[in-house]
């Protein structure tokens, strides 16, 4: 059989022995006919030995044919291919296969291939599969695929990845194995799509070595050329390394952060490439809130747009990075809420609204509504009654309809008996929630404060130096004693009940009001800061004022009863039929994230100094340095003449 091959430059690269260099002296126009000797296939398995060039050596220098090619037949017309283009499904094509799979080039397989892709819909993955003129097309492609240069080479991978093929077929181990060595000769653009392709596929030897090899590779490109790509294949390289982040080179990737910040100054992201980035990030571990803040910030605006997915995926990365941005919160709840998602999508999106004490009306309305249309929601051990009761406790408003939604938890019988196998702080956690919503369920407290659990929690506190759990058995004792007077179980001895308010004392009690205080109602004989009740509620400043709204003197009847200098309202001498003005000074950490409304925790403490018998007054502090200082002092008397008219009324 006679071979033609065409020959511009393959000799120079090629030429090893005197037979190579005799032959280009015999180069007519070009081209040269070949007889098949021994010497011929010598030198063609010379050729199949250079693995690296094999591609380059195949398309630009070799044409093979069944018969010889002349110089004036090359513009021929190629009939398989027009029959290819011609033919509207996937019958059609593969009974072209079947007459012409012997003659079929790289052209054929991959028009074959794309025709097969586009018309898939019309016959079942499974039965393409056992099709024997489709597994006669396969092993023609493991046949030729050597030959193929590495664009086609992805092409036909491309394409048997998305008929279904897995990664452990013959013809893919063979196209991932020739993969292998293409990649050092694909742009950036096509290693990132190949990328794409890649962790789709089913992990076995070579797969595996891939996606290790892969990210290195693109590395080499990064590191030279990372300052000149666009925004575009920038977020590509980071989702790629996002993809493949256990062997994604972190020199690299700070590098390719490094080149995104110079880029965002002078481009704008798409909507689909900042929802990339924010997955890159959150998979990469990469805390940028630059970066963050740009992406989040063109979500919030274009949210609509997202599809359903999307919108979980922001929930998810957010989550994991411990991420907050008001305005994209704003969003999500909006979106969920308007696309009416089921409770098994919203779930996750409140464990992040609670702990960043973001709060939403109409989300808050939505999840109530959720769980008092399907009570048995409650009883699915995936969602903890925890984070649904922490929920509904974020801000301080509260309205029938999740009044009926707390009831529905607090009947969640085998979710709160399933709190006692698990750590007991959780169900410490859910107390005090319940306490914050004003409910005081018996067995609930039962559960926390008995004795042996008490002794148990209050032991943890002490090994494991778990401060913030003494300071919730703090206010969950609090609560009990304040609201729940017909409580019989435990309660926090004296001894704890002064060290958590030294630990409490020790997080910051500045009393920055207490020059202006002193200043509108008087010196310390009329204003008393930084006092205590027996229960242990802590009140920034106290005054008495008498009927005519007049501050009036109080006088300490017991000094340092208990040895910690702590000032008790019960210990001060108050004149008959005078109100007690309590002044709580609220900061920035007691108000919800996005709206200036206090947080359940914080609201509770004014409940209680309320049902003790004071008139609180709650002071924004924020709110209130940012007032002239003409305007400070009559602030603050307008609010306290303000808390004893509510009163009178």
């Amino acid at each position: 059989m006679l071979r033609a091959f065409t020959l511009q430059r393959s000799f120079e690269r090629l030429a090893c022995n005197a037979y190579c260099r005799q032959l280009m002296t015999q180069l007519v126009d070009k081209t040269l006919i070949l007889p098949c000797n021994k010497q011929y296939i010598g030198n063609r398995r010379l050729l199949s030995t250079f693995s690296n060039d094999a591609f380059k050596i195949r398309k630009q220098y070799c044409t093979e044919a069944n018969s010889v090619l002349r110089t004036d037949e090359s513009n021929a017309p190629d009939l398989l291919a027009q029959q290819l283009k011609r033919s509207e499904s996937v019958i059609a094509v593969l009974a072209l296969v079947e007459q012409h799979v012997s003659v079929m080039n790289d052209s054929h397989i991959l028009n074959a291939l794309e025709l097969i892709t586009k018309y898939k819909g019309s016959m079942k993955k499974e039965i393409l599969h056992k099709d024997e003129n489709f597994q006669l097309l396969c092993k023609h492609i493991r046949k030729k695929a050597r030959f193929f240069v590495p664009e086609e080479l992805l092409q036909v991978f491309k394409c048997c990845s998305v008929l279904g093929l897995s990664s452990n077929t013959k013809t893919l181990q063979a196209l991932l194995y020739l993969m292998r060595h293409a990649i050092n000769d694909l742009e950036i653009e096509k290693l990132i799509f190949f990328g794409f392709l890649l962790r789709k596929q089913e992990s076995n030897r070579i797969v595996d070595a891939l996606k290790v090899a892969l990210p290195l590779v693109i590395g080499f490109q990064v590191e030279a050329k990372a300052y000149t790509y666009s925004l575009g294949q920038l977020t590509d390289i980071m989702g790629l390394f996002g993809d493949f982040a256990s062997s994604a080179p972190q020199k690299v990737v700070r590098t390719t952060v490094d080149a995104l910040h110079n880029r965002v100054q002078t481009s704008s992201l798409y909507l689909q490439q900042a929802a990339r980035l924010l997955a890159s990030l959150s998979k990469l571990g990469i805390y940028d809130k630059v970066l963050l803040d740009i992406a989040t910030n063109l979500l919030s605006k274009e949210g609509e747009k997202l599809k359903e997915n999307d919108l979980i995926s922001i929930v998810r990365c957010c989550y994991i990075l411990g991420y907050y941005n008001p305005e994209l919160c704003d969003m999500l709840c909006t979106e969920y809420v308007k696309r009416q998602l089921d409770f098994s999508r919203t779930y996750s999106f409140l464990q992040i609204l609670v702990s960043n004490h973001h709060f939403s009306r109409s989300l808050t309305d939505y999840v109530a509504h959720l769980l008092t249309t399907d009570p048995k929601i409650l009883e699915n051990p995936n969602f903890s009654i925890v984070v649904i009761a922490q929920f509904f406790a974020i801000s301080d408003t509260t309205s029938d309809k999740w009044d009926s939604a707390i009831n529905s938890i607090l009947t969640a019988d085998g979710q709160i008996r399933s709190l006692s196998t698990k750590p007991p702080w959780l169900s410490l956690v859910f107390a005090k929630t319940l306490a914050v919503l004003a409910r005081f369920p018996q067995d609930v407290f039962d559960q926390v404060l008995k004795p042996e659990s008490l002794d148990f929690l209050l032991s943890q506190c002490k090994k494991e130096k778990q401060e913030d759990n003494l300071v919730d058995l703090y206010l969950l004792d609090q609560a009990v004693s304040t609201e729940c007077m017909d409580y019989s179980g435990a309660h926090l001895s004296p001894a704890n009940r002064i060290k958590a308010q030294a630990l409490l004392r020790e997080s910051g009690m500045d009393y920055a009001l207490q020059h202006a205080m002193q200043k509108a109602f008087g010196d310390q004989q009329y204003v008393k800061t930084g006092v205590y009740t027996h229960l242990g509620h802590h009140i920034d400043h106290l005054i008495a004022v008498n009927k005519f709204n007049q501050p009036v003197t109080t006088a300490l009847a017991v000094s340092d009863k208990d040895g910690t200098k702590v000032t008790y309202v019960e210990d001060l001498v108050i004149p008959y039929e005078c109100r007690t003005i309590a002044v709580v000074v609220y900061k920035e950490d007691d108000y919800c994230r996005n709206v200036t409304r206090l947080r359940g925790e914080s609201a509770m403490r004014l409940r209680h100094l309320k049902a003790l018998g004071y008139s609180p007054v709650a002071i924004n502090l924020k709110q209130w340095l940012g007032f002239p200082d003409s305007e400070k002092l009559p602030y603050l008397i307008r609010e306290i003449k303000k808390a004893r008219s509510i009163e009178d009324k």
